[in-house]
């Protein structure tokens, strides 16, 4: 088994190291895959949300806003419990050849938050909104190849920011139904 699980790792650093390298030679690509690395922020996604809620639905915005918020603080902090919890080194320490771009992130690795961030609050949007927002699904693997972009995310910790972003949103979703009727 452990040596099933050494090569597992192997897999994961080489897709790393080769699709980091890959895009980074393709000219232009900062602009499709800088920027959107922020989504996964709070200070980005939280008003960016806000706001399209504001135009999206102005009876309810406020109240769905607040079950973005719910799943966005619950997301972030199963985030950073589990990368306290299973402490994996990000791509650019484990690699010098790693391409990195913006301030280095100080926290470890797995699972990568902006991911399952992403992945909770867009879960969330299209479980009130019965998948009228479907196309935001898009956001969830742009921001994660974001990650490996800037060099700081190996896929591994991308699937598994999408995983535990879909299992976080349940828990979320719980919540807001047993607590208001946003969802009824």
């Amino acid at each position: 088994m452990q040596n099933f699980w050494n090569w597992l790792v192997a897999q994961d650093q080489n897709l790393f190291l080769a699709a980091n390298h890959f895009l980074n030679q393709i000219p232009g690509l900062e602009y499709i895959f800088g920027w959107p690395t922020y989504l996964g922020q709070p200070q980005y996604l939280l008003p960016f949300t806000a706001i399209f809620l504001c135009f999206w639905d102005r009876v309810k915005w406020f109240r769905v806003f607040m079950a973005v918020l719910a799943a966005f603080v619950i997301s972030y902090s199963a985030s950073e419990f589990l990368k306290e919890l299973i402490h994996r080194d990000r791509p650019f320490t484990d690699f010098s050849s790693a391409i990195t771009h913006f301030k280095l992130p100080a926290s470890k690795a797995f699972p990568s938050g902006h991911v399952v961030v992403v992945t909770s609050v867009t879960f969330v949007l299209n479980q009130i909104y019965k998948n009228k927002l479907a196309w935001f699904y898009l956001l969830i693997p742009w921001v994660a190849l974001t990650r490996i972009y800037v060099g700081v995310h190996y896929p591994f910790d991308l699937i598994g920011g999408v995983l535990v972003g879909l299992a976080v949103s349940w828990i979320a979703l719980w919540s807001i139904r047993k607590w208001t009727t946003i969802l009824q």
